[in-house]
């Protein structure tokens, strides 16, 4: 039995000692010379109550190979104007862009904005007016893509372009924020505090990435207080922008939202409608807007113009911006023309006859 015991313990020894070379031998690993980063989660407090400068105030996010990003933003105090935040990403080559969406601040309430990708830096801008001040936090991870719901939808959808501005002041347009799903579809919800001046109107206008003017959509208020709910013509529009225009002095404050609609929505919005009865030209909308439809009620031998021409211009006949010519002998049953047609003036119809139309537009 004791020879045995020797003769194993002879048996393991060099299996032992080949076992524990590798952990004596003093040559450096090869793992040692890694280059690339493993993705890790972050986390990260990037501002605690900082106040606003009115310019952009920059944080770096920290970079462990991340590739889904999220930021929580809080925008407080009283000062009035857009408060703003979104990440900005710059690539191999030293070009900044904007990877994801843009959220506009809501006092008070937190709000977050997501985006996926690897990028080789990341930054968070954050735009608010002296006065104001805001918190804002990061957190990373490496996973699959999410979709937007809950916080990240909300701020995706809904916009707050200005916040309790003086009533009696005009505001011109302020650099244009990105849409979240490239169109102008949607709603502006305009909210005066109190009984607001009479003659006052805003203006949305489209642009695309080199800023040539793609729509632009002029609204008229009502003095009334409260809710003012102005749906959106579905437009392509990558860049979009509002101004306000006072109609007279006022103590009183607005506010405005968009509120945009998102992919798949079906759209059961209603539409702004006229009824000509006689020769005439009508001025339908003196601004520009969506020609949606004209509807024959009843025909009468003439023709139907067509103009894409403001208010100013809409009379006899005008010498610009025809668009089409609808002839009718007079004898036709009731149809539907459907034209869903951008009017980048207004909508003015000249009818040589006296028919019974309805025209629907936004």
């Amino acid at each position: 039995m004791i020879r045995f015991r020797q003769s194993l313990t002879r048996l393991l020894l060099p299996v032992t000692l080949v076992l524990l070379t590798p952990a004596l031998d003093p040559e450096p690993a090869a793992a040692q010379n890694l280059t690339y980063t493993i993705p890790q989660s972050v986390t990260a407090a990037l501002a605690t109550n900082v106040a606003c400068t009115g310019l952009g105030q920059t944080y770096l996010i920290p970079n462990l190979g991340q590739t889904q990003h999220t930021l929580s933003i809080q925008f407080g105090g009283a000062a009035a104007g857009q408060e703003s935040a979104t990440f900005v990403a710059t690539d191999a080559a030293g070009i900044g862009y904007t990877p994801g969406d843009t959220v506009l601040g809501i006092p008070g309430q937190t709000e977050t904005i997501t985006t996926t990708g690897y990028f080789p830096l990341l930054d968070v801008q954050i735009v608010c007016p002296v006065g104001a001040h805001f918190t804002a936090s990061y957190s990373g991870a490496s996973s699959t893509p999410f979709s937007l719901a809950g916080d990240s939808l909300s701020a995706a959808i809904s916009k707050v372009f200005y916040q309790d501005m003086p009533a009696g002041n005009s505001q011109a347009f302020v650099t244009g924020t990105l849409t979240p799903f490239g169109s102008f579809s949607g709603s502006a919800v305009f909210d005066f505090a109190a009984t607001g001046p009479s003659g006052s109107y805003i203006t949305g206008t489209c642009t695309d990435n080199s800023g040539n003017l793609v729509f632009q959509e002029k609204i008229l208020l009502s003095t009334a207080a409260g809710v003012q709910n102005f749906m959106l013509p579905d437009v392509p529009c990558v860049l979009v922008s509002w101004s306000y225009h006072s109609g007279a002095a006022s103590a009183t404050t607005w506010t405005l939202t968009e509120d945009f609609s998102a992919p798949g929505y079906a759209d059961n919005r209603s539409y702004f409608s006229a009824n000509i009865t006689s020769n005439t030209t009508t001025a339908v909308k003196g601004t520009p807007g969506i020609l949606n439809s004209v509807v024959v009620n009843a025909s009468a031998a003439g023709t139907i113009g067509i103009y894409d021409i403001g208010s100013a211009g809409c009379a006899g006949a005008p010498a610009s911006g025809l668009k089409g010519t609808i002839t009718l002998a007079g004898t036709e049953t009731p149809f539907t023309i459907p034209y869903n047609l951008t009017m980048g003036e207004g909508i003015c119809i000249v009818t040589s006859a006296s028919p019974n139309l309805t025209v629907t537009y936004q």
